[in-house]
């Protein structure tokens, strides 16, 4: 994994194409549920370690 940054113009870009990344929103429940890009998986940071292995590798992770 690389430490790589995407703009928000890129990565709706990302998102409309046949193989886009997986997307985790870290933030908290209550910043979640106030909005989230469609599509995001929510984790929230201090489970983030204890679901890595959960999380699809086979496209980019993109982490917001």
């Amino acid at each position: 994994m690389g430490d790589e940054f995407i703009s928000p113009q890129a990565l709706r870009r990302l998102l409309d194409t046949a193989q886009p990344p997986t997307v985790i929103d870290v933030r908290d429940d209550a910043e979640y549920a106030a909005g989230h890009i469609p599509g995001a998986r929510h984790i929230p940071a201090d489970q983030l370690a204890r679901q890595l292995g959960q999380i699809p590798h086979d496209r980019p992770v993109v982490p917001y």
